[in-house]
């Protein structure tokens, strides 16, 4: 009997023994990393993989995990993953079909505008976010405008995003802004403010709403990488030095409803090659060309009565202009320095050519509708001394230089 009592106890311990080994850790801590065996006491874990699970638009996912095969145990716990989007497409709007979330900015600060009871966005704040999307609301209120200054020199910054409801981006609202390269807009912006743009040395690519219909002074001025624009085929308004030292840009079309240039608006341009100006436009300003070293053809149309000071200065591969018939006054230095300009026709109209107009033009042929000088013309407009032509309907009798048309083709009389 006592052999019995013995030999039950024993299978008791024994039992009770196997069973706390298996769900007892040791307190031996650096266990827990020991790869793909931990140990127990009295118990070495065999060791499964739970697989990771990825996320989606719509399904949180799972870390990989470990546990046990002969206990149960979990020795890595699996932990949530949050969803994923594909912003591959814009950067900022899920690709994914039937999706569509939209990524937005957190910590940006923002004002409230009690009278129009909207917000506008003051400044980047404690957001840190390399592609910047400006939210329709916020809370719960429409996000309407971009203040003065909100952005400038903010250089954490790469790409913006603004979303339907901005109305206004205010002056100098991105100034400075040294890294951005990709602005997009919605149709609902209807004005940029002047210097808005300035000095976005890695500017590259605008999405100019098509109801901007003012471009303002200097407002994308020094923007060095911005090689192709749009404006408004409604636009009115292209300000002073609007696309002033835009090295890249290399055409620009500025439809007939442009009524103002403004001075300087394209200086140093120097990969302009083409410009097309619309018949809305009656003066060329100060410098509008200055320095666009690439601009071969020009044709300034009817509507156009003055030619500013320095207006095409420096254009060295100019090789072809037609100035319009309603230009009455060409400024001082004007074509000065344009090199490559083989002939060009004075309208009849002109009654004024300032001082050294065709400096340095030294391969110039100058036609004048004029049959001779005009009193207000500036004795030294030709200080050049370029071959200059006078306009005789009928083969003259008299010695002199003298041209006509032929088949609409200058044609100097034998």
């Amino acid at each position: 009997m006592k052999n019995k009592i013995i030999l039950i106890l024993s299978l008791v311990l024994i039992f009770c023994f196997v069973f706390v080994s298996c769900g007892k850790k040791s307190d031996d801590n650096s266990q827990e990393d020991q790869g793909d065996q931990g140990n127990t006491e009295g118990h070495t874990h065999t060791e499964m993989i739970l697989p990771a699970v990825d996320a989606d638009c719509k399904n949180t996912g799972l870390t990989e995990g470990k546990k046990c095969t002969t206990c149960g145990e979990i020795l890595v716990k699996q932990t949530v993953t949050p969803l994923k989007h594909d912003y591959s497409k814009n950067g900022y709007i899920c690709a994914e079909p039937d999706c569509g979330y939209i990524k937005i900015s957190d910590g940006l600060k923002y004002e409230y505008n009690e009278a129009t009871n909207t917000y506008t966005v003051v400044g980047i704040g404690t957001c840190k976010e390399a592609f910047v999307v400006i939210p329709k609301t916020y809370n719960d209120l429409p996000v309407t405008a971009i203040a003065n200054g909100a952005f400038e020199n903010c250089n954490s910054m790469r790409n913006i995003a603004l979303l339907e409801n901005i109305q206004t981006i205010g002056k100098r609202a991105f100034y400075g802004c040294s890294l951005l390269e990709n602005v997009i807009m919605s149709e609902n912006v209807t004005a940029i403010g002047s210097y808005a743009f300035s000095d976005c040395v890695s500017l590259k690519s605008v999405m100019l709403s098509n109801n901007v219909h003012r471009i303002e002074d200097y407002t994308f001025y020094k923007c060095y990488k911005l090689d192709n624009l749009a404006i408004s085929s409604r636009a009115t308004y292209v300000g002073e030095g609007a696309f002033s030292f835009c090295k890249s840009l290399t055409s620009m079309k500025l439809p007939n409803t442009v009524d103002t240039l403004g001075a300087n608006a394209f200086e140093y341009c120097i990969s302009l090659e083409n410009i097309e100006i619309g018949t809305g436009i009656t003066e060329i300003g100060k410098e509008t060309f200055y320095g666009c070293t690439a601009l071969k053809d020009v044709t300034i149309p009817d509507s156009v009565v003055s030619i500013g000071d320095w207006a095409f200065e420096f254009c060295v591969s100019l090789e072809n202009v037609k100035i319009g018939a309603g230009v009455t006054s060409i400024g001082n230095n004007s074509f000065i320095l344009s090199r490559s300009l083989a002939s060009i026709v004075i309208p009849k109209k002109v009654a004024k050519i300032g001082e050294e107009a065709f400096y340095d033009c030294d391969q110039l042929i100058i036609y004048c509708e004029a049959e001779s000088q005009p009193s207000e013309w500036n004795p030294n407009w030709n200080v050049s001394n370029c071959p200059v032509y006078w306009y005789s309907e009928e083969k003259p009798t008299t010695d002199g230089n003298y041209w006509h048309y032929v088949d609409g083709t200058a044609t100097i009389w034998e």
